[in-house]
């Protein structure tokens, strides 16, 4: 923090009305002490001995520097000979400075390195400001000691943003490869179960049907990789457009209605007349929602699932939820199952399946559009799912026409 360090030499020299300030910043490597900053603020001051003092070196006990190196205290001297620096004094022959000071700067017990003032007037030891310069190197010390932990906690962020986006494209790379030909053992295993030639037994069609199926499971989990890396990429862009929440959440309902079947369960949707027009990315809201009742769907085997759509009295969407009357997720675990590869416990994983990727990705698709994504739950009771429409997107103020609006759904 060079700039700050002069700022600080600065303001203590023109506080305290001292006309030359020094910071000898102590290298441990080199087991010495080395001036790195010089601030001059009285007008009889040379930048021929400003030149001299910058990135010259004291070893210990030599010069003033040196003396508080060495001893661990306030030292007071007379002009630039202190210390016995007889050498500087030559190399800024009849500078007026006769007055000397040299204190330690510490954090705690560690010292940092020795902060010097002159003067032109002669400055003789006082105890008043020994302990005042004392009390300016301690406090001197914390700021630099706070400058330096922050200057390593940004290197370490750098370093590990730039791992994270190296593992990202890492992964979009390895996704995208493994995605292509996954596609094509997929598309042959249909072809063949379609057995034109009717020379296909019931082994074989079972073998095809796990393969088919296995297939899809892993084009899921690579789906859900490549998504995740190109969130954490910053490669997921937003397509605004006007959407009837109504209908996105209707066909979401559609979409997910196969999922119940063999379950004593009821999945329906809960919808406000009328609601206005909405902007926001439709695929990715729906992506969400999608998930978010897959998920209830999948932890819920009897009782309902229920998509709720709530508005203000103006028609204007405030949230949507997603409950259900299912396992329900204990309290300690309530936010770390939006990590990457968490569930609910490793029992949920083995009995469930899945991912562990789903909130992860909905979660941040909600930050990027805006909207916060929360869960309340109880163990055994069930769980409610909230997009919270923090910054509702333009709202036209008027209800959508039939069909008008309507969000894609890809078949």
């Amino acid at each position: 923090p060079g700039a700050a360090t002069r700022a600080i030499l600065s303001v203590t020299c023109e506080a305290l009305g001292w006309d030359l300030g020094a910071y000898w910043r102590f290298d441990r490597d080199r087991n010495l002490l080395e001036c790195t900053e010089v601030c001059a603020v009285g007008r009889n001051v040379s930048g021929e001995l400003e030149g001299g003092l910058r990135s010259s070196t004291r070893g210990f006990g030599k010069g003033l520097p040196g003396l508080v190196w060495s001893s661990g205290e306030t030292q007071f001297g007379s002009g630039l000979d202190a210390g016995g620096d007889a050498g500087r004094g030559r190399r800024a022959p009849g500078e007026p400075l006769r007055g000397a000071v040299a204190f330690p700067v510490l954090f705690g017990e560690r010292f940092l390195g020795v902060m010097e003032l002159y003067t032109w007037r002669v400055e003789r030891p006082d105890e008043d400001l020994r302990q005042m310069f004392a009390a300016i190197g301690r406090q001197f010390g914390q700021y630099l000691q706070r400058k330096r932990a922050e200057e390593e906690v940004r290197k370490a962020r750098d370093v590990a943003q730039a791992a994270s986006l190296a593992k990202s494209t890492f992964l979009a790379s390895m996704s995208h490869e493994l995605r292509t030909p996954l596609n094509s053992v997929i598309g042959f295993a249909n072809v063949l179960l379609k057995n034109k030639g009717g020379g296909l037994t019931e082994t074989d069609r079972k073998h095809l049907d796990r393969i088919l199926e296995n297939g899809k499971h892993l084009l899921g989990l690579i789906n859900q990789v490549l998504d995740l890396s190109k969130i954490e990429a910053g490669r997921a862009d937003l397509s605004l457009a006007r959407v009837d929440l109504r209908a996105l959440v209707e066909e979401t309902v559609a979409l997910t209605q196969g999922q119940t079947e063999g379950k004593d369960l009821t999945l329906c949707a809960d919808l406000p007349e009328p609601v206005a027009s909405f902007e926001t990315d439709g695929e990715k809201l729906r992506q969400v929602l999608i998930n978010l009742v897959g998920n209830a769907i999948k932890f819920t085997e009897h009782g309902s699932v229920t998509v709720r759509l709530i508005a203000d009295a103006d028609g204007r969407a405030e949230r949507i939820e997603v409950l259900d009357t299912g396992i329900g997720i204990p309290r300690d675990r309530l936010e770390s199952i939006f990590d990457a590869f968490q569930q609910a416990d490793a029992g949920t994983s083995r009995r469930y399946g899945g991912t562990g990727l789903g909130l992860t990705i909905s979660r941040s698709l909600c930050e990027q559009m805006g909207y916060r994504l929360e869960v309340e739950s109880e163990a055994g009771k069930g769980s409610t799912f909230r997009i919270e429409f923090l910054r509702p997107r333009e709202v036209l103020g008027r209800t959508l026409a039939p069909g008008e609006g309507r969000a894609k759904v890809n078949d």
